[in-house]
C-alpha cells in the first residue's frame, strides 16, 4: 500500500508542476506591473510596464482546460496519496 501511496503521489506532484510553471511566469509579470505604477514619470519604467501589460496579456490567452485540469488532478492525487495510508491504518484498527 506504501508503494501505492508513493506512486499516487509523484504522479500528483507530476501534475501540479504544468500549472506551478504557469503561475510563476504569472507572478513575475504582476510583480513587474505593479513595480512600475508609482513612477509613471519615467519611460523606461512605463515602457517596462506596458511590455509586461501585453505578456501578461499572451500568458493569459494560453491557459488551457488542460492547465486546469492538471491543478485538480494532481491536488486530488496528492491528497489520495496521504489518504491511502490513513485508510489503511483506519481498516487495521476496526479489523482488531
Amino acid at each position: 500500500m506504501e508503494i501505492a501511496s508513493n506512486i499516487v503521489g509523484l504522479v500528483g506532484l507530476a501534475l501540479l508542476s504544468v500549472p506551478v510553471l504557469y503561475a510563476n511566469k504569472y507572478a513575475n509579470l504582476i510583480y513587474r506591473l505593479h513595480r512600475a505604477a508609482p513612477n509613471y514619470a519615467d519611460a523606461s519604467i512605463a515602457a517596462d510596464r506596458q511590455l509586461a501589460a501585453e505578456q501578461l496579456a499572451a500568458l493569459r490567452d494560453q491557459w488551457t482546460p488542460c492547465k486546469s485540469r492538471c491543478l485538480i488532478g494532481g491536488t486530488g492525487l496528492t491528497a489520495l496519496s496521504y489518504l491511502l495510508p490513513l485508510l489503511k491504518c483506519l481498516w487495521t484498527l476496526l479489523r482488531r
